[in-house]
């Protein structure tokens, strides 16, 4: 399980490390024939998070499925930036997918601040972006 090479990335001391039920963890190993899911763990946790999902014969069987650590998050290494938010994390996820040359994705989000981050990615990135599927949506109130 490596982290994503990336200029973009690497010039802001970003590593961001990823998992996928691929062969090797190398998405040169994508089953193009099988839709493609990006899996986005819940705050405070990490790919790890994700592993009945990964350990799913129905899922990892039919589907080609990336996780990737959110920042701060698991094993994924980042400088504390200020300006950092939810629209440089939906970017953060553009920017991951090109370095790891995936197709347009589905996107299952877990969490109040991936799904928040997710929304942002489909409105950026609406061609990246096949579907949502967003789990633990914070309410209307607090």
């Amino acid at each position: 399980m490596p982290y994503i090479e990336s200029k973009e990335l690497a010039k802001d001391k970003i590593q961001v490390w990823y998992t996928t039920n691929l062969k090797g963890d190398n998405t040169a190993n994508l089953d193009r024939s099988k839709p493609t899911v990006l899996l986005l763990h819940g705050m405070f946790l990490s790919s790890r998070f994700l592993a009945p999902q990964f350990n799913d014969q129905r899922l990892s069987g039919a589907f080609n499925l990336i996780a990737i650590d959110a920042l701060s998050c698991g094993k994924t290494k980042n400088p504390v930036a200020p300006q950092h938010d939810l629209w440089s994390d939906a970017a953060l996820i553009a920017i991951c997918m090109e370095a790891l040359k995936l197709p347009p994705c589905h996107i299952m989000a877990n969490g109040m601040n991936w799904v928040a981050t997710s929304l942002r990615f489909a409105i950026l990135f609406k061609d990246r972006c096949l579907s949502l599927n967003l789990v633990s949506i914070p309410g209307e109130k607090e």
